[in-house]
């Protein structure tokens, strides 16, 4: 019983190095790995392609993630809060933690809404499927500017300017609407 055992353990062994020493098993192995690379790259190229589809059709959201601003250090956000691009608008609610310039008569304005149908829009593509975007509101006098820079796994960091109100920063996402 025990040379049966040893001889299993025998063919085994002799299998594992026949396969090892073979160049037919390095080659498998080898074209295998090579094939798995090339499609993680075409999968990569292929979302690098449509997140830059989408910002320069002008049809996407920036959800946040996170925020802050100069008095107030990085927090997650727990709500819905996003950016709407469209072709024609720019439609925004974001929450606003920060130093205010003038004293807000209705409580309930003191988050940064704004909506905008007429706006400068910019966009230039860096390297690495790197997108910054520049968004000027004419219309809203709430917002100054916005600027936005998308990476190329769609993670996203905008920042925003307005009238009375310090800069803030916020981290998310960009998506098709």
């Amino acid at each position: 019983m025990i040379i049966f055992i040893d001889t299993g353990l025998e063919k085994i062994i002799n299998c594992s190095i026949f396969f090892m020493s073979n160049n037919y098993f390095t080659k498998a192995v080898l074209v295998f790995t090579l094939t798995i690379a090339v499609f993680n790259t075409l999968d990569a190229q292929d979302k690098d392609n449509a997140i830059i589809t989408m910002i320069k059709a002008k049809e996407y959201t920036f959800t946040a993630q996170s925020y802050a601003s100069t008095t107030v250090s990085m927090r997650q956000l727990t709500d819905d809060y996003s950016v709407k691009i469209k072709n024609d608008s720019v439609i925004g609610l974001l929450p606003y933690y920060g130093a205010s310039y003038n004293a807000q008569i209705n409580v309930t304005d003191g988050g940064l809404k704004f909506a905008s149908a007429k706006f400068d829009y910019s966009f230039v593509e860096k390297k690495k499927g790197k997108c910054e975007i520049t968004i000027r509101p004419k219309d809203d006098r709430t917002v100054q500017v916005m600027y936005l820079t998308v990476f190329s796994d769609g993670s996203a960091q905008l920042q925003v300017s307005s009238t009375n109100k310090e800069p803030m920063s916020f981290n998310g996402y960009v998506s098709v609407r």
